[in-house]
């Protein structure tokens, strides 16, 4: 195995370590020349102690190691674990860093771009799983209202003006919730308009007594969980601390260009993963951040889009240089 680079990655890298916590590595490796010619490079390889479905303890270590195609894809996309990479000060570094990694650091601004749905996904995910910032439950819930309005025995065909109207005045990060699908019921008929409510549809054809039932039961699945959430129960604070130090660290990255570890807000981190903070705190903090990520994307100094050229050179003249290599080594001549 050909590492570029091999480091402590997670809690002991964000300052938010416990006494339970396992070890975590990641890495980027090179394939074999026969692995690239052959199409066979592996995207990832995952080498971990614990064999067993049982939660990792403290003497157990996970590593992980991406190919040098893999790792910069996942920058460019904005993942977290391979930004977090990036930035992972030398302390926590366990190899030494090779000529690739150091020419990988040294042009990190042409991987970096306001461009990360990936690394604020998670942040968002979080926030609509527990109802923060209502997009989803907001949206259902004025779904409902906007049906109870309508004539139960008529059918959205009848409200298609109203509904337009109803759809365009919802918050941007709702309407990804409620929207207008056409398809074709056989392949001889028309496209017929149907309305989708996170992933379930419904015919303009259907009556509103109908749309009005499935949707006040989806409402209530939503709310539900919500309620649990502001009641403390079932919160999965792991993954809301995750969210935390991932919207701090896109906000650092688009105010500076640069993500500090061990984190600052360690404390604040550590706080939430021990379920010492509020949920409500937490969730105002969440909400606060979503909107800070999106004011500092139209004013952040990073490119707008990664420089993909560089990448696809960047690669192929590695690759070239690994095939090239081993065939001068193995004295054999490879058709490329």
């Amino acid at each position: 195995m050909n590492e570029v680079i091999k480091m402590k990655a997670g809690s002991v890298v964000y300052g938010t370590a416990l006494p339970s916590s396992d070890t975590d590595y990641k890495g980027v490796i090179l394939p074999t020349a026969r692995e690239i010619l052959l199409g066979k490079v592996h995207d990832s390889l995952v080498l971990n102690t614990n064999k067993s479905d049982s939660k990792n303890t403290s003497e157990d270590i996970d590593q992980e190691y991406y190919s040098l195609s893999r790792f910069l894809k996942l920058v460019i996309e904005g993942q977290t674990g391979a930004l977090d990479m990036l930035f992972t000060p030398e302390q926590f570094w366990v190899s030494e860093p090779t000529r690739l990694w150091n020419f990988i650091l040294a042009n990190r601004s042409s991987l970096l771009s306001t461009k990360m749905s990936a690394f604020v996904g998670y942040c968002k995910a979080q926030a609509q799983k527990y109802g923060i910032k209502g997009n989803r439950l907001g949206a259902l819930n004025s779904l409902v209202l906007f049906l109870q309005g309508c004539d139960a025995n008529k059918t959205l065909n009848d409200y298609q003006r109203e509904f337009a109207f109803f759809q365009g005045s919802l918050y941007p990060e709702a309407q990804q919730h409620i929207t207008v699908v056409y398809i074709k019921p056989t392949k001889e008929s028309a496209e017929l308009p149907h309305l989708e409510v996170c992933g379930k549809k419904y015919a303009f054809t259907h009556q509103i007594k109908y749309i009005l039932s499935s949707v006040t039961m989806l409402a209530e699945a939503y709310g539900a969980r919500a309620r649990q959430a502001e009641n403390s129960d079932g919160i999965d604070w792991k993954a809301l601390y995750h969210a935390v130090r991932v919207a701090e660290e896109a906000k650092e990255l688009l105010r500076t260009g640069q993500i500090t570890f061990p984190r600052p807000e360690a404390d604040f981190l550590l706080a939430i993963r021990q379920n010492k903070v509020p949920y409500l705190q937490v969730s105002k903090h969440i909400e606060q951040a979503i909107d800070d990520i999106d004011t500092l994307k139209r004013g952040s100094l990073l490119r707008s889009e990664p420089d993909l050229k560089f990448v696809e050179h960047l690669i192929m003249n590695e690759y070239a240089n690994i095939i090239e290599k081993e065939r001068i080594e193995n004295a054999l001549s490879f058709v490329i």
